[in-house]
């Protein structure tokens, strides 16, 4: 994460209110959201969509989003990329 230099210690929420930010979680296995937040597959080229990963029960940043490009996908009948 990304914090203030010493120097600028006495602006630091952190420090100043004693806040404690939990740790990020890893990307779970099997989980493609980056290659498709970057373009790289269509989100049914990635092995959870509509199987582990729905919208009812979603796995990747992309299902969580209502406008996350999977829940799209997923919610809409309009796939083609042509």
């Amino acid at each position: 994460a990304l914090r203030l230099r010493d120097e600028f210690r006495a602006y630091d929420a952190r420090e100043k209110f004693d806040v404690h930010v939990a740790e990020g979680r890893d990307i779970l296995l099997g989980c493609e959201c980056h290659l498709v937040i970057i373009g790289k597959i269509k989100p049914d080229e990635c092995p959870m969509f509509m199987k582990a990963c729905t919208p009812a029960k979603p796995v990747g940043a992309c299902m969580v989003s209502s406008e996350g490009t999977c829940r799209v996908w997923a919610t809409t009948a309009t796939r083609s990329t042509k």
